[in-house]
């Protein structure tokens, strides 16, 4: 039933309201490289604490075994972005909040998913989907799970955005198929790495523009990781921190509303998939043309893997 009704929404609706944290941009202008000076070893960063989990994860974690990469990363006209097929990203969940907003999220375990804390705070219940790229179709393999389980970052602030991060635990573990995989998670050695210039892959059923609704076909596109002071000059130090990835957009091209605590993931060498941000916020004026704030999941293998009680690789 709550597949029907979740289906009737997206067709007579557009579905959920999408939830986005937005902040007003600063003017640019009034940043200069001495200001940074002050605050740039702020920025660097680094692991919260020493993961102590010892609960091995999934050896199968951030693979897909019918994508070889190619098609990963085309950027045709989440905005602008290139439709998702089935199994591209298994570990991608759609979340719906309180029956009211949606959110992105990312599968890491299967009984844990990991989005943002603003998609967690002040809401009780999260109906979350997996194993599908249309929201609208019912499809075999297909699987929806209602939780009331969070756990939210304690030192989360809904002013700040800092610490933006939570995890749903899900009533059962999902069985893992092809259309079903957890993401891998960074490991110890990528705390403190900044990995500027460093693509990686968005995906999401956000705002398909500044004033059209959500959409529901999975999308993906490639953005590159930029240093964290050009965040600072629009959103300011107090948002964005060392655990702050700062991502560049393009004018026709970035994250949107209702992407929020979707997963931002980077094909590795072994041709898994690492999960290193979260969409987190946005500026306030547009979808497009600003620079994109997402949490640095790096920056919290410690907490994830004490709630979880997930190994964390070395």
């Amino acid at each position: 039933m709550d597949i029907i009704l979740d289906m009737l929404k997206t067709i007579l609706t557009g579905g959920p309201e999408p939830l986005f944290r937005s902040i007003t941009p600063k003017d640019p202008k009034t940043f200069n490289q001495k200001a940074y000076a002050k605050i740039a070893n702020k920025l660097k960063p680094k692991l919260d604490f020493k993961p102590t989990g010892k609960r091995p994860g999934d050896k199968n974690a951030g693979s897909n075994d019918e994508f070889d990469g190619t098609t990963v990363g085309v950027e045709t006209q989440i905005i602008g972005g290139t439709k998702a097929r089935r199994g591209q990203f298994p570990w991608q969940a759609k979340i719906e909040i309180d029956g009211s907003y949606m959110c992105g999220g990312s599968l890491i375990d299967p009984s844990w998913v990991l989005t943002a804390a603003h998609c967690v705070s002040g809401f009780s219940k999260w109906n979350i989907s997996l194993g599908m790229v249309k929201i609208s179709r019912n499809i075999a393999g297909r699987v929806d799970l209602l939780t009331t389980q969070a756990y939210l970052h304690e030192n989360y602030s809904d002013e700040t955005l800092v610490n933006d991060i939570a995890l749903l635990k899900l009533p059962e573990a999902v069985s893992l198929t092809k259309f079903i995989q957890p993401v891998r998670l960074p490991s110890v050695r990528d705390a403190t790495k900044t990995f500027l210039k460093t693509k990686c892959i968005i995906s999401g059923w956000g705002k398909v523009g500044n004033d059209k609704g959500t959409s529901d076909d999975l999308k993906f596109l490639k953005r590159e990781i930029e240093d964290s002071k050009e965040c600072v000059k629009y959103y300011g130090s107090d948002t964005v921190t060392d655990s702050t990835l700062c991502i560049k957009n393009a004018d026709k091209q970035s994250t949107c509303q209702g992407d929020s605590g979707g997963p931002f993931v980077l094909r590795e060498k072994d041709k898994k998939y690492t999960q290193f941000g979260l969409v987190s916020f946005g500026s306030s004026q547009s979808c497009t043309g600003f620079p994109g704030g997402f949490t640095r999941v790096s920056s919290f293998l410690g907490w994830i893997s004490e709630k979880t009680q997930l190994a964390i690789r070395k």
